[in-house]
């Protein structure tokens, strides 16, 4: 199991050792190690009772833990994902651990109090991306306030790299996040894949998801995800691997074949990698408009141009490289083209297919 092979730091062990018997707040930045948190905070207090409980928001989230925890917890019925703790029974628990708090609103707050004697919530202000209809969402230390704590800090980052977390950093400048990376690695890849002039809508984009499978292939990657940013776009992504002979997991929001123990791709939008990280990660149509023709249905919204914070969870899921893909106009969110966080020549001699 990934989490347990993990020691906390000295900022970690801190919150390790306070009693459990309590409710609190943990805020850190993306790679800061929450879910490793989440998960011995969850490990410890199974040793001394059956009633706890986990509730995350997504359900390739939930399958991660229901993964990590399958020694202690065979049956997953300690892990929820949002919407099934909503439509469950909402038991009483002595301790329940709620991760990305800052996705819910005062009201999730309050239902969640109301069902755990002892709350922990876990969560990072910046990569608020969900939300609810008719609810506000809100920031990790207006929960804090709301049960009555001061927050919990930790600061260090252990998952990103100082250079990969510089394309993060210049989507959210006020993060400073990688002033808290400990560990150095490979810039990030800006690749400029020309497309075929005459193709038209998805076949305009074919050549990024070919020169993808490519690097999986050539370098032989086993820890690997592809994210797009809506749902029809994984449907796309996976369906052309499939055709090139490349098997693959893939999350939707209605539907879910996914094997954190597999080595094959993992293919997931923006919102549902949250919380999740992989060594390898690439996005592809990285470029203006051109999630528009990663789609089956229109669709109003440019993510590369109006889903900053979405975009700022995609690029710091990475432990070792990131891949960005492009073929015209890169978006303005990312650093530009000659910027000297990417690594080398940025551009690509991808022929068009």
């Amino acid at each position: 199991m990934a989490l347990d092979q993990l020691t906390p730091d000295r900022c970690q062990s801190v919150i390790m050792a306070l009693s459990a018997e309590r409710t609190a707040v943990v805020k850190g930045k993306a790679g800061t190690g929450k879910s490793l948190l989440l998960f011995k905070k969850a490990k410890q207090v199974s040793q001394i009772s059956d009633s706890y409980a986990i509730i995350v928001f997504t359900k390739s989230l939930k399958q991660f833990f229901v993964n990590e925890l399958n020694e202690i917890d065979p049956s997953g019925k300690h892990v929820y994902y949002y919407y099934e703790w909503q439509r469950s029974e909402k038991p009483h628990y002595t301790y329940l651990f709620v991760d990305e708090c800052q996705d819910f609103g005062c009201e999730e707050i309050d239902d969640f109090k109301s069902h755990g004697t002892y709350c922990w919530f876990f969560g990072d202000t910046d990569q608020s991306i969900m939300g609810f209809q008719n609810s506000n969402v809100q920031s990790v230390e207006v929960t804090a306030a709301q049960v009555g704590v001061q927050p919990q800090k930790i600061a260090l980052n252990h998952r990103l790299t100082v250079e990969n977390a510089k394309v993060g950093e210049y989507i959210k400048p006020l993060t400073r996040i990688s002033y808290a990376c400990v560990n150095h690695g490979a810039k990030p890849k800006l690749e400029l894949v020309k497309e075929d002039i005459f193709a038209v809508a998805l076949a305009k984009v074919i050549p990024q998801l070919d020169r993808i499978i490519e690097i999986i292939k050539n370098k032989q990657l086993i820890n690997v995800s592809v994210l797009v940013y809506y749902n029809d776009s994984v449907e796309i992504v996976r369906d052309y691997f499939i055709s090139k002979g490349i098997p693959v997991e893939w999350k939707t929001k209605d539907n879910m074949e996914f094997d954190f123990d597999s080595t094959n791709p993992k293919i997931v939008t923006w919102h549902c990698s949250k919380g999740l990280e992989f060594d390898d990660v690439f996005i592809p149509a990285c470029g203006i408009n051109e999630h528009m023709k990663l789609r089956k249905y229109n669709h109003p919204v440019d993510p590369m141009v109006n889903c900053e914070s979405a975009l700022y969870v995609a690029t710091t899921r990475p432990k070792k490289n990131l891949y960005l893909l492009y073929s015209n106009n890169l978006s303005p969110k990312l650093p530009p083209f000659g910027s000297d966080i990417y690594e080398g020549d940025e551009e690509d001699d991808v022929l068009p297919f």
